[in-house]
């Protein structure tokens, strides 16, 4: 068995690697960050790591836009928000934009008060659900593709996928990422009261099954679903038909477990050909700066509108 050394961990070679997994050339890139909240409120000190990587990186690695997928805190506390305000700030201070989900650690009137007080992301929200900022939507041009990032709260009930609903509908030419932070399980298939836990039991309303059946399936322009929550060493990726025949690509994303025993602080990078169909993937831990390299898929084609008018 071979291990690294780092710091005073030891990593297992066949999970971990420090030589990057091959990327063939791509237009532009995603930053994509799963669970925090283990990072922030135990290791406060690594926290920072992540964005100190972004923001080194961002120009090199063609990041264009970061995706958050909800549990930023552990224990909902000021300290925890406040170094997520300082990371936020440095994403800024590069010109690089981001949408944040809530996660069931995150308390609602904490996440609204903070990020109702954030001008640069209050800025940049085309729409929302009655001002709420954990139910609205940014619009992204990149390459030859228009994203609509839909940030959705945990355990989105009706009244808000109604609302969704009319959102997308309106944006027919615009690929659909919908972010939210507990759909997926870590066996691949939408969570329901059966699965880990399951929003509806856990402070939310609709589970995955629910968003899936009511609103996701629904639209041939969603692309993508993005979520954590359930905690998995890889990344988890699975597929499923919409009422259209078009293809929906879901993935789970969310270290905390590996955050239990040392701090890795992982970030799943999307790297997209310019038309936006070619998907690769890494996750990289920018504390330890090792790869993980175990995820079973690393190239996927996407099933989106292309060209820009």
């Amino acid at each position: 068995l071979k291990l690294y050394l780092v710091d005073k961990y030891w990593f297992n070679f066949e999970k971990w690697s420090v030589s990057a997994p091959k990327i063939d050339d791509y237009e532009y890139a995603f930053a994509i960050i799963g669970d925090t909240q283990r990072v922030n409120y135990y290791y406060p000190d690594q926290f920072s790591i992540i964005y100190d990587w972004l923001e080194d990186n961002a120009e090199s690695k063609k990041i264009k836009y970061v995706i958050g997928l909800g549990d930023i805190t552990d224990k909902d506390e000021e300290a925890e928000w406040n170094r997520a305000k300082a990371g936020f700030e440095q994403l800024y201070g590069i010109g690089l934009d981001h949408i944040q989900v809530r996660g069931n650690h995150d308390t609602s009137a904490s996440f609204e008060a903070f990020f109702s007080k954030d001008t640069n992301y209050t800025g940049s929200i085309v729409g929302s659900y009655n001002g709420m900022m954990a139910n609205s939507y940014k619009l992204v041009s990149v390459g030859d593709v228009k994203y609509l990032m839909l940030a959705l709260d945990y355990g989105a009930d009706d009244n808000v996928l109604a609302w969704a609903d009319s959102v997308v509908e309106s944006y027919p030419t615009y690929n659909v990422i919908v972010i939210t932070h507990g759909y997926l399980d870590r066996d691949g298939t939408v969570i329901d009261k059966q699965g880990n836990l399951p929003p509806s039991l856990t402070g939310g309303v609709n589970d995955g099954i629910d968003i899936w059946n009511k609103f996701v399936s629904k639209h041939e322009n969603i692309t993508m679903v993005l979520s954590g929550h359930v905690y998995c060493d890889n990344i988890v990726t699975s597929t499923q038909q919409g009422e259209n025949g078009n293809t929906v690509t879901q993935f789970l994303i969310d270290p905390q477990q590996m955050d239990k025993s040392t701090p890795t602080g992982m970030i799943a990078l999307f790297y997209f050909s310019k038309d936006g169909r070619k998907l690769q993937i890494q996750y990289y831990s920018p504390i330890l700066g090792l790869y993980e390299i175990t995820s079973p898929v690393t190239t996927l084609t996407l099933d989106v509108l292309s060209n820009l008018p």
